[in-house]
């Protein structure tokens, strides 16, 4: 670290608590950056078990980070793939089991078991990023909320009218997207009055 950038670093830990994480761009020795980003409380790692920031400004050189960004592209890969082979081996069948036991319809099953189950990590991923201390983290909780219903509604259903041929039920579909639609702008309107009540909290 040259003088210079030692002089700039340090100025930066004054007032580290008013930076974002992404700031660290601005510097381009290897290990200033891995300084900044140990140090400064926005790049901190709170939850799971790997530091992806700290691993990778810090654990791989300058010149081979690329490699660091393809191993973390097939980490991604092998856990998506072994959430897919978790939800098709244990979750589908649990559910198909406890609906036939309750004798459920698969259109009720899907909107009360299914959405349970599909919903329940959102639902703990949301309340640990809301207890954790930066407002950002906070933020995209919500922010996950709704891209995930819309990756939900585009992409994954896009999908499975490209890959199968199936008749769908239009009262259910309709059904099912208008109160989507009706829960979104509720919740814009709350967020954006930035208050909620005990009532709007139940009617959610």
């Amino acid at each position: 670290m040259n003088l210079t950038d030692q002089l700039n670093f340090t100025n930066i830990l004054d007032t580290a608590s008013d930076l974002q994480c992404s700031s660290y761009h601005a510097y381009s020795n290897a290990s200033t950056v891995c300084s900044y980003v140990k140090n400064l409380p926005n790049c901190q790692y709170d939850g799971g078990f790997i530091d992806y920031i700290g691993l990778t400004m810090c654990s791989f050189s300058e010149k081979n980070r690329a490699w660091c960004y393809v191993l973390l592209l097939l980490w991604m890969l092998y856990m998506f793939i072994s959430l897919g082979v978790t939800a098709e081996d244990f979750f589908c069948p649990s559910l198909k089991a406890i609906s036939k036991f309750l004798r459920m319809s698969d259109s009720l099953a899907g909107v009360t078991l299914l959405a349970l189950g599909n919903g329940a990590p959102d639902i703990f991923s949301v309340i640990a990023a809301v207890n954790n201390k930066n407002p950002r983290t906070t933020a995209m909780a919500f922010q996950e909320l709704f891209g995930a219903g819309i990756f939900v509604t585009t992409i994954v259903a896009g999908s499975i009218n490209f890959s199968t041929t199936f008749m769908m039920a239009r009262r259910p579909f309709l059904r099912d997207n208008i109160f989507y639609l009706v829960a979104v702008i509720w919740t814009f309107v709350v967020i954006y009055r930035r208050e909620i009540k005990t009532i709007e909290a139940t009617g959610l």
